[in-house]
């Protein structure tokens, strides 16, 4: 059986181990990992949160839906991820609803200004 001081010196130099390996660990030079600068409060990458900015959303959605043509594979990763997210996983399909709506606004628009430059003459 160990006597008491052979148990405080075990004790004593386990703990010395478990110092020294905690000290090599921040001495080692490794720095942790930077975190990436988040967003305003209120966006996700740049897009509006669409339960703090439903309106911005709203615009956002019909501004993409035109520049890609209503195509879903132009979108950025992040774009997709806010789209899928704000439509409920039905991106694609809302992405090109915005657009055919954009496009039927056009047309009724152009429609209208043929329809008044007819009646001028």
């Amino acid at each position: 059986m160990a006597s008491i001081g052979e148990i405080k010196i075990f004790l004593l130099f386990s703990a010395v181990i478990v110092v020294l390996f905690l000290m090599m660990g921040n001495l080692s030079g490794k720095k942790p990992a930077a975190v990436p600068a988040a967003s305003p409060q209120g966006y996700y990458h740049g897009l509006p949160d669409y339960m703090v900015h439903p309106e911005q959303a709203n615009s956002m959605v019909k501004k993409l839906s035109v520049q890609v043509q209503g195509d879903y594979n132009l979108l950025t990763p992040d774009q997709k991820t806010w789209l899928d997210g704000m439509a409920s996983g039905y991106g694609r399909q809302v992405l090109l609803t915005y657009y055919e709506a954009s496009l039927k606004k056009s047309e009724k628009k152009r429609a209208s200004t043929s329809a008044k430059n007819h009646s001028k003459n």
